[in-house]
């Protein structure tokens, strides 16, 4: 091989990462924005990230609701008499699932009172109704929507990484807590 035929080599076989890497440059500011605006990244395990980010934001939120005492409220039945709790033992996944079943069946029956009727299928109309009416915080309102985004996050996975029991009844805590709030809202209805 010549010299003409190394630099030809060379050149060809330089030419695509060459291209690549001025077009990253040249379009950073555009990749810049865009990564700002990237929420959630799809990649080998993204669910068990996705979900421990929502659980966090739970956690943070919760911490900031004021709860009062609701003496009409039925306590919660102990944790080894509670079939959710049993459920995050065997398959979090599921008791997840079947928690956020239960969220939506309060939010049904509250939809109810505000007289927006049973067959409510945009649960945020419902929850914003809420707010307007000073019946929830706007803490209440970003917690709802940190559960349903966990929920859709472990329901949905298609990853081998399993939400841990641990995980799924910091879940139905936070769950049991909305719930709680939403009852106290339909007293006040």
């Amino acid at each position: 091989m010549d010299g003409y035929q190394f630099t030809a080599a060379l050149v060809g076989s330089l030419a695509w990462p060459a291209v690549v890497v001025v077009l990253l440059y040249l379009l950073r500011k555009q990749i810049t924005g865009l990564a700002e605006r990237l929420k959630e990244l799809s990649l080998p395990g993204g669910m068990k990230a996705t979900f421990e980010k929502e659980l966090q934001v739970g956690r943070e939120i919760v911490e900031q609701i004021p709860v009062a005492p609701a003496p009409q409220l039925a306590p919660p039945a102990p944790e080894e008499d509670n079939k959710l709790h049993r459920l995050a033992i065997e398959a979090p996944d599921g008791a997840i699932v079947l928690a956020y079943i239960e969220l939506e069946k309060t939010l049904r029956d509250v939809a109810i009172k505000l007289g927006m009727g049973s067959k409510v299928t945009n649960q945020r109309s419902v929850m914003e109704e809420l707010v307007k009416r000073n019946l929830i915080s706007r803490d209440a309102s970003r917690l709802f929507d940190s559960l349903r985004r966990a929920r859709n996050s472990a329901a949905h996975s298609v990853s081998d990484q399993q939400v841990t029991t641990q995980e799924a009844l910091e879940y139905i805590r936070q769950v049991d807590l909305f719930v709680q709030l939403l009852n106290l809202a339909q007293t006040q209805l």
